[in-house]
């Protein structure tokens, strides 16, 4: 919990809006923290997640820290423990989203690994988050590095220039991934690939071996679960 406001305090401006962001987030089904590695892209596709859900019914909030994939996972505990101080609230679910990019593969590898214990799960990508958006169009079952994944995409949206959308100006295309008509069938075809992974004839393959391979549906799974009408 954060310290208490003092009385001489309580009518300034910041006082009040700390107050008012209190109230506004007091009521809400279930909250999820989301620590990811872009700064954007993840950020303002998982956020719209909260659009067109009654009020009340599910909080997200983000955070792009732009760290590495273990330096990343050292954070997550105090970035929770701070914005829940903030708010004075729990999250439900705490979650790490990061690529394998050009990353060390033990790096990567401890990353994912390194969870147990620390009460967040983690939704990993091999080789970039974009290869869940591919999904979206395509079922991609062969070895794609970075660069080839936004070509497809490219391709597949029409555009020039994919690199263009994972600044700000990109908002509006990822916020649009997160109600794509064919969510649904990027899910199975995600589980899919990670199924075969896990087959015991991929002989445990560690993570950052496991080129296409994202396991961002559980998450999106997670937060698709809170359309549904509470029991």
């Amino acid at each position: 919990m954060g310290k208490p406001v003092k009385i001489t305090d309580q009518n300034k401006v910041w006082s009040r809006m700390r107050r008012e962001r209190r109230v506004r987030v007091l009521h809400v089904r279930k909250r999820f923290l989301i620590v990811s590695e872009g700064k954007k892209t993840e950020p303002f596709y998982f956020k719209a997640f909260e659009k067109g859900l009654p009020r009340g019914t599910l909080q997200v909030e983000t955070r792009g820290v732009g760290r590495s994939t273990q330096s990343l996972v050292d954070v997550i505990r105090q970035i929770r423990d701070e914005l829940q101080a903030e708010y004075a609230v729990n999250f439900n679910e705490v979650w790490a989203v990061f690529d394998k990019d050009d990353f060390k593969n033990d790096s990567f590898d401890n990353a994912i690994h390194s969870r147990s214990g620390k009460q967040y799960e983690v939704a990993w990508s091999n080789e970039c988050f974009e290869l869940w958006y591919l999904l979206h169009f395509k079922d991609q079952t062969t070895h794609i590095n970075r660069k080839a994944v936004f070509k497809a995409l490219e391709r597949e949206l029409g555009v020039h220039n994919y690199e263009g959308l994972k600044g700000d100006a990109g908002r509006g295309f990822h916020e649009k991934m997160a109600i794509h008509s064919n969510q649904a069938t990027a899910i199975e075809r995600a589980k899919k690939l990670f199924e075969n992974w896990s087959d015991p004839q991929a002989k445990r393959t560690p993570p950052s071996q496991q080129n296409p391979c994202t396991t961002v549906f559980l998450l999106v799974e997670k937060l698709l679960a809170c359309r549904q009408p509470e029991q």
